[in-house]
């Protein structure tokens, strides 16, 4: 016997109906239904603890089937558990996934199984997850498939809210097209929701789990309900037919989920969830996200209808009904509050931020540059700055961006002038209400690779003078800890004395990290961040500090992303750890700092000025 998830009462093992209330049976499998919780987004259907009384969790080295080596648990997925291993015959990375002994004995679900790697195997697609083979060894089912170093979409959301602006979109839009190329192979996925979306750490999305799904010829008459309650189509709950328009269905209660950070429907029953979708409608989601575009609201609508005939007929149609390439916010002033009332504080901050992210590189830059005063040798019409420019390398940057970056924060702690990169170089003179001409001191070069290391040829260019050092460093250990500091002093030397401050340059490795993963992971940071995207950043700068705990810009860095995603107390924690390593912090780090304590107290005066510095 187990529990009716409707109205609690006990129903025979083998039922698909419960007699007493007529709620439907949400798993086809025996002993491997779990509870309703409407604050998990947890699989359908759970492993069973017999599985490890069976055969005992796989430990990390264990070899399976003489092919896969285990390196960790992952957890439990809709038929199964799941490991993270490395396959020794295609030398990759895989997810190892055991159908658990329960559902093996079941001769249905043994056939669900292999239904699962059959039909994913028909989808070929950049947003859909690869599975690569399947088998039986050791008295276990399995199938390995593709390996994604991410995390899922349900997870994201719990710990971010909604996702941010065009990222929310390119979320949408690669959903779109995962499930579009499994529709156009017949194949549904009954099953859709955030918890089986996984984004990596490129924020490439994959559609995973089409355990539930049945080829569109061939979907079952049984008058039995799969897939979970909450992203669950009306239809599905009368025991109707699936269809595409059913995934779309779930594919609208997901994409309402993204822009509002908000699930539509909430329940503790079945049967409570089974009446929200059938005669109810969630908030529309501009009453949650007032600036949000209408069309988007208007595509989310469309998919939640009631009646699937009045649905988009495929996927293509909600792909064209979504903005392509513009901003996600509409029309409405940011400020306009007649709709909602008063402005959310948390909105207003996130917007403000938006701003300041927009203009702070050019009005600091100008600040800085107009409110000095001109080297004597140069005309008084000159801008001053010293351009770090792109170095050119004869291969690929195994780490992009690297020498720039530490030839950039070397050089700051002694300059008396901006240092900038060639691209905000250019920013500052097309700002300046005056075309007025540019002197500045270019530094770039060349580098080589080599099987012993890397030779850095730099040029140091003022005026009409260009002056060349060679160093070569050993790898990028030597590159970070020693050439970086000896980089630095020869451009000092080849330039006038009164571009510098006096006094001894802090080392790099102090004011940075000489751990060149962490430095990596920075970067990669750096670059999301300029972009805004939220998710990516925050996975960085958080792989930076694992790298290196002591990474005190990272943590200042990670503090930044977690304000502006609306997590102070997270961000008070990094913050912190900044002030207590502030002297690994140059003077704009510190101001910064400043600028972000002053926001978590509610001063915005106190922060702009700290901003201006």
């Amino acid at each position: 016997m187990r529990r009716c998830p409707g109205c609690q009462g006990m129903v025979p093992d083998s039922a698909t109906r419960c007699p007493l209330c007529g709620a439907g049976i949400i798993s086809p499998f025996p002993s491997a239904v779990s509870d309703l919780d409407s604050d998990s987004d947890s699989p359908t259907i759970v492993v069973s603890p017999r599985s490890e009384r069976l055969f005992g969790r796989l430990e990390p080295g264990t070899v399976f089937a003489g092919r896969f080596r285990v390196i960790s648990r992952l957890g439990a997925g809709g038929m199964g558990e799941v490991y993270r291993a490395d396959d020794l015959r295609l030398a990759q990375p895989v997810a190892l996934k055991f159908l658990s002994p329960d559902l093996a004995a079941n001769e249905r679900a043994l056939k669900l199984f292999e239904s699962e790697v059959r039909l994913s195997r028909e989808v070929t697609h950049p947003n859909v997850c690869r599975v690569h083979d399947i088998g039986e060894a050791e008295g276990r089912h399995f199938l390995s498939m593709e390996f994604i170093d991410g995390e899922d979409l349900a997870s994201l959301l719990k710990r971010i809210g909604r996702l941010p602006g065009e990222k929310a979109l390119d979320v949408a839009r690669q959903l779109c097209g995962g499930l579009g190329a499994a529709h156009d192979r017949g194949v549904l996925h009954r099953d859709l929701k955030p918890a089986n979306v996984m984004l990596d750490g490129r924020g490439r999305v994959r559609i995973t789990d089409f355990g539930l799904a049945l080829l569109a010829g061939e979907a079952s008459q049984s008058g039995e309900i799969s897939g979970t309650p909450h992203y669950l189509a009306p239809e599905l709950f009368a025991s109707r037919k699936a269809t595409t328009r059913s995934d779309l269905y779930a594919l609208g209660l997901v994409l309402y989920e993204i822009f509002t950070g908000k699930r539509a429907f909430e329940g503790t029953t079945f049967a409570d969830l089974r009446t929200k979708h059938e005669r109810t409608f969630p908030p529309s989601p501009s009453t949650l996200v007032p600036d949000l575009d209408p069309r988007i609201e208007q595509t989310i609508e469309s998919c939640i209808k009631k009646n699937p005939d009045q649905r988009p007929a495929s996927v293509s149609e909600v792909l064209a009904c979504l903005p392509v390439g513009q901003p996600v916010s509409g029309d409405r002033e940011p400020g306009n509050t007649a709709r909602t009332g008063r402005l959310k504080p948390e909105r207003f901050l996130r917007r403000s931020w938006i701003a300041i992210l927009a203009g702070v590189t050019l009005l600091i830059a100008l600040g800085f540059l107009t409110g000095r005063s001109w080297l004597s040798p140069s005309p008084p019409d000159y801008v001053q700055a010293i351009a770090v420019t792109s170095f050119t390398h004869d291969r690929a940057e195994e780490v992009p961006g690297l020498l720039e970056f530490a030839l950039t924060r070397s050089l700051g702690t002694s300059a008396d002038f901006p240092i900038v990169t060639d691209a905000e170089l250019a920013l500052i003179a097309r700002g300046l209400r005056q075309a007025k001409p540019v002197a500045v001191v270019e530094i770039g070069g060349v580098t080589r690779g080599s099987p012993t290391g890397i030779q850095i040829d730099v040029q140091v260019r003022q005026r009409d003078e260009t002056k060349v050092g060679r160093f070569f460093a050993r790898g990028y250990q030597d590159l970070l800890t020693a050439q970086v500091d000896r980089i630095a002093a020869f451009v000092r030397e080849q330039t006038e004395p009164t571009m510098w401050r006096q006094g001894t340059a802090a080392p790099f490795t102090q004011l940075c990290t000489e751990n060149p993963d962490a430095l990596k992971h920075f970067l990669d940071g750096e670059r999301a961040w300029r972009k805004l995207d939220l998710s990516n950043s925050y996975l960085f700068y958080r792989d930076a500090i694992e790298d290196d705990p002591e990474f005190t810009l990272a943590h200042l860095r990670l503090a930044d992303v977690l304000l502006f995603r609306g997590d102070p107390r997270q961000a008070a924690r990094e913050i912190n750890f900044a002030v207590t390593g502030r002297a690994r912090l140059t003077r704009p780090d510190v101001a910064r700092m400043e600028a972000l304590l002053a926001r978590m107290r509610s001063d915005p005066r106190e922060e702009r000025k700290h901003l201006r510095e």
